[in-house]
C-alpha cells in the first residue's frame, strides 16, 4: 500500500471488518502493481537485449559486405594486371622480328644432343601449331604444355605449369644458358620457353599466335626475364 489515496480509503471504513477488507484489497492491488512493474522491467530488458543483438548482427553484416567488396576489388585489379601482361606479351609477339618460323635462317643455332637435343627436336616439329590455353598437344599447346611435351620426349617429366616448372630443376644464370634450358618470364612467373641457343627460344606465346622462335633479348622478354632452369 502507499500514498494518501490509500490512507483516505482506509479512513472511510465504517467497521473494523470493513477496515480489514479495504486493507486487504489495497494490498492485493499493490501486489498486482509490483508484478506489472516487474513484467515491464523484464520486457524492457528483453527488448534491450534484442536491440543489442540486432545492432551486433548489423555490424557483422557490414563487415562481411566490406570484406566482399575488398576481395572483389582485389580480383578486379588482378584480372586487369593479367590482361595487361597478356597484351604486352601479344605485342611482343607482333613486334619481335624473330617471332616467326622462318627467322631461324638468320640465326646460327648451336647443335644440341642427348636429352636436350631430343626435347629441342620435338619442339621444332611443333612450330606453327596454334596456341591454346591448357593444351599439351598434339595439335595445339600453351607455353608450359609445349615445354612439358618437349622434355617428355627427352625422358624428363615436368608439371603442366610455368610456375611449377620453375621449381623442377637447378637454376642457371642467364650467362650460362645452354640449349634445352627452360627460360621463364614475368613476376609472378606466367610464361616459359625452351631455350635453343644464340639468345633464341621456341615458345607458344599467347592466344592467336603459333609455336614460334623468339629472342629472349627483345625489349619485352629482356625486361621480364625471371630466370632459367635446367631439366633432367
Amino acid at each position: 500500500m502507499g500514498g494518501a489515496s490509500d490512507l483516505a480509503a482506509l479512513a472511510t471504513a465504517k467497521t473494523p471488518q470493513d477496515f480489514v477488507d479495504k486493507a486487504a484489497s489495497l494490498e492485493q492491488l499493490s501486489t498486482q502493481d509490483h508484478r506489472q512493474i516487474a513484467k515491464f522491467g523484464q520486457a524492457n530488458r528483453i527488448l534491450t537485449a534484442q536491440r543489442t543483438a540486432a545492432d551486433s548482427a548489423l555490424r557483422d553484416q557490414q563487415k562481411i559486405a566490406k570484406r566482399i567488396k575488398d576481395k572483389r576489388s582485389t580480383v578486379v585489379a588482378t584480372l586487369a594486371k593479367q590482361k595487361t601482361l597478356l597484351e604486352r606479351l601479344e605485342a611482343a609477339g607482333r613486334n619481335d622480328d624473330s617471332a616467326s618460323r622462318g627467322d631461324r635462317s638468320d640465326v646460327d643455332l648451336p647443335p644440341a644432343s642427348g636429352r636436350a637435343g631430343a626435347a629441342i627436336a620435338f619442339a621444332e616439329q611443333q612450330l606453327g601449331k596454334p596456341y591454346q590455353w591448357g593444351a599439351e598437344g598434339p595439335g595445339s599447346y600453351d607455353c608450359s604444355g609445349l615445354t612439358m611435351a618437349s622434355w617428355r620426349r627427352g625422358g624428363v617429366s615436368l608439371p603442366h605449369s610455368s610456375r611449377s616448372q620453375f621449381s623442377s630443376g637447378p637454376q642457371v644464370s642467364k650467362s650460362q644458358l645452354a640449349p634445352g634450358d627452360l627460360v621463364f618470364f614475368g613476376n609472378p612467373i606466367h610464361h616459359v620457353g625452351l631455350y635453343v641457343g644464340s639468345g633464341q627460344m621456341i615458345a607458344a606465346p599467347s592466344s592467336g599466335k603459333v609455336v614460334s622462335y623468339a629472342s629472349i633479348n627483345n625489349s619485352y622478354y629482356s625486361s621480364n626475364y625471371a630466370g632459367a632452369v635446367r631439366p633432367g
